[in-house]
């Protein structure tokens, strides 16, 4: 019995380990170019989309770790009903699992709010870099000009 509740506890943590370093695989900026100076070390192009992806992913698969969860716990019972408290294969508990999986729950939920932000910011970054970018080339069209068409093929890439 305790062999059986220690394989489904370690079982349990290595999987949240997995997916907490996959979590954290999430980082960098949006767009990262490759590093020529360093042509050993592989950055990975992530766009915002790809990001969002993969921290949803991890997203879906919170409930199938709750159902394992629950077979844990229902582990642990058996154990407790049988009076066995201490359990040499493992250092975890329930709790200690039911706590790391809601710590989880919390890092996905801020990764997906961080990456919704950082895309936010990028649209009203670039857009506010096209307008100051228009104010300041509209003064020169202030002035009469007898070519206006140039003037405004010159934008045309812009928009």
């Amino acid at each position: 019995m305790r062999k059986k509740f220690a394989d489904l506890a370690n079982a349990f943590e290595q999987r949240l380990h997995d997916i907490s370093v996959e979590l954290s695989n999430i980082e960098g900026p949006l767009e990262v170019s490759p590093n020529f100076a360093d042509p050993l070390h592989i950055y990975p192009i992530r766009s915002a989309q790809d990001q969002q992806a993969a921290a949803k992913s991890i997203q879906t698969r919170i409930p199938a770790l709750s159902e394992d969860l629950a077979v844990v716990a229902d582990a642990e019972a058996e154990c407790l009903a049988a009076n066995v408290e201490e359990n040499d294969y493992t250092v975890f508990s329930w709790q200690d699992l039911e706590f790391e999986l809601g710590l989880l729950i919390q890092n996905v939920a801020k990764k997906i709010a961080f990456v919704d932000n950082q895309v936010r910011f990028s649209a009203t970054h670039l857009i506010l870099s096209l307008m100051s970018l228009f104010t300041d080339r509209l003064p020169e069209y202030d002035q009469p000009n007898p070519r206006p068409t140039r003037a405004i093929r010159g934008y045309l890439p812009l928009l």
